[in-house]
């Protein structure tokens, strides 16, 4: 078993480079865990999303990561973004 990574912390209203914030080369499949109670939402691009990307309606471009929730993104994605309208807290480990 490979060491635990910190956890990393989502603050409200601001994308989260899940890569630069891990150490995990980009590219390399990674789980993400939601480690409360206030939903998340997941974005796979090289830059950094808009804030309408973050929208909850159809302008928006995420998947949601639910309170105690995983989610695994695909190998080679070009770089792993979270969200959180309130500050969150996730645990990122390599798949």
């Amino acid at each position: 078993m490979a060491d635990t990574i910190q956890n990393i912390k989502l603050t409200a209203n601001t994308w989260v480079d899940l890569y630069a914030a891990s150490g995990v080369t980009v590219g390399v499949q990674i789980v993400v865990e939601n480690l409360t109670t206030i939903p998340a939402k997941l974005h796979a691009s090289a830059a950094q999303p808009s804030a309408t990307d973050a929208s909850s309606t159809e302008s928006g471009s995420f998947s949601r990561l639910l309170s105690y929730g995983e989610q695994v993104n695909d190998s080679g994605d070009a770089g792993a973004w979270a969200y959180s309208h309130s500050d969150g807290l996730v645990n990122v480990k390599v798949f």
